[in-house]
């Protein structure tokens, strides 16, 4: 129908759609082999259509996508022709219709998964440079475009074909692309561990490096843009940690001393190295004990990894426990996620000889504890100074409630009555009824 008959084209695009939909159900090499030809007849109504049939059109092209390109093609000719016509939409004369278009190309990205490279790595190019185009309208349905194509060829393949060139040494061929690493960081999942640590920390040190450089020649909105880029590289690793499937083999002594050290030392990395332990931990915990086939990684390779994961919980506890008593009152809870993390993965045993060591040092703590002042409890006050450290170890008590034998339970419940007798200091009291709850809790 004329595109410009816009009650016709839209229920000719639905019988299209529907029709289509069942027509590869039944016959879907067949209904495959007219889908270029098809997807080529549809796309005018994107580009001349009034608005309601060029939101037709998009639903159409974006199911027959969806539905009628079957698994064992995605890597064919025919998808080849699929993204020649798509990549047509790219074109100036779409300029009107560029946000259906990128809603088109990001779905066939999700569609083709890893068979998008090297077919798509035009395509991903294109919508890059025009994404980096001053007065671009598009820049966030672009940004889905890219984010699409991450999660489809990985970051590793995507940074080949869209570098970062963040050395500096800029041209009209290597364009620096620093806008690249907020966008990447919502999207990477699954990806190999290996390549944050042989390539991603690298870089984030080599950043970091010339940061210094540029404070020592007192080059601060330098030192700064390049300390901010070193940041956000780190940003990246949490998504490295979505489950990574080369986790016995990435996750080294060395790599995981790094980390440890980088908690104990840099602040400002603290804060996205801990998010990252959190969902590596957190995931793979989740995974190694729950029986299910669709996950990037089997149950029993997941068991594998939380063992692996595990001998290292130790260290990482006491590191943690270290920065936790050092650290301001508010927005240290971090920490504490990072520990119940860990605490979920090490042994039974291990968690109550910690425990055993955390209540002699709460112990010895309140032989010595002054109850703060009501200065010391305001919310200025903890944003720049730890509590006292009897607090601090109580609460590092209760958050190893849920996981104590019997035993070291009652331990607990007789370091709770202690904690609620303490009439002068009522923060300390409400502690100790919070450490009688969450063991009532657990029995429940």
């Amino acid at each position: 129908p004329n595109s410009s008959d816009s009650a016709t084209s839209e229920a000719w695009l639905n019988i299209i759609q529907k029709g289509y939909i069942a027509y590869a159900q039944i016959s879907a090499e067949a209904c495959f082999q007219s889908l270029p030809d098809l997807i080529d007849l549809v796309l005018p109504d994107i580009e001349l259509g009034k608005s309601s049939t060029r939101d037709a059109a998009t639903r159409c092209v974006w199911a027959l996508i969806r539905e009628c390109i079957p698994d064992s093609k995605l890597g064919s000719d025919g998808v080849q022709a699929i993204i020649k016509v798509l990549a047509g939409g790219l074109s100036y004369r779409y300029r009107e219709s560029w946000a259906l278009v990128f809603l088109l190309i990001a779905a066939l990205f999700q569609r083709l998964g890893k068979f998008a490279h090297p077919s798509m790595d035009a395509v991903a190019k294109e919508v890059a440079n025009m994404r980096m185009e001053p007065e671009f309208q598009f820049k966030d349905e672009a940004d889905a475009v890219l984010g699409a194509a991450i999660r489809a060829v990985g970051p590793q393949v995507f940074l080949e074909i869209l570098p970062l060139n963040l050395d500096g040494g800029q041209s009209q061929d290597n364009v620096g692309r620093a806008w690249l690493l907020p966008l990447m960081k919502s999207h990477i999942r699954n990806a190999p561990l290996g390549y944050f640590v042989l390539t991603m920390l690298p870089l984030a040190d080599k950043l970091s490096v010339q940061s210094q450089q540029f404070v020592s020649q007192n080059r601060e909105l330098e030192a700064k843009i390049y300390n901010a880029l070193s940041q956000q590289v780190w940003a990246l690793l949490s998504g490295f940690c979505n489950v990574p499937v080369d986790i016995l083999d990435s996750f080294t002594v060395g790599f995981a001393e790094r980390l440890a050290n980088e908690i104990l030392e840099v602040p400002a990395t603290r804060s996205a190295i801990c998010g990252a332990l959190q969902t590596l931990l957190t995931a793979v915990h989740a995974l190694a004990h729950t029986e299910s086939a669709n996950g990037p990684i089997t149950q029993q390779q997941a068991l594998a990894a939380e063992m692996h994961l595990a001998q290292f919980a130790p260290d990482y506890l006491a590191q943690l426990f270290n920065v936790f008593a050092l650290s301001p009152g508010n927005g240290r809870g971090y920490l504490m996620d990072t520990i119940t993390a860990f605490l979920a993965v090490i042994t039974p045993g291990e968690v109550n000889a910690t425990f055993a060591k955390v209540c002699a040092m709460l112990d010895q703590a309140l032989k010595s504890h002054k109850p703060p002042t009501a200065a010391e409890l305001t919310e200025q006050y903890l944003e720049a100074h730890p509590p006292p450290t009897a607090h601090t170890m109580t609460d590092l008590v209760i958050v190893m409630a849920p996981y104590l034998d019997t035993e070291h339970a009652q331990m607990l419940v007789r370091a709770a009555f202690v904690l609620a007798n303490q009439s002068e200091d009522a923060m300390l009291q409400k502690k100790g009824y919070k450490a009688l709850s969450r063991l009532a809790a657990q029995s429940a």
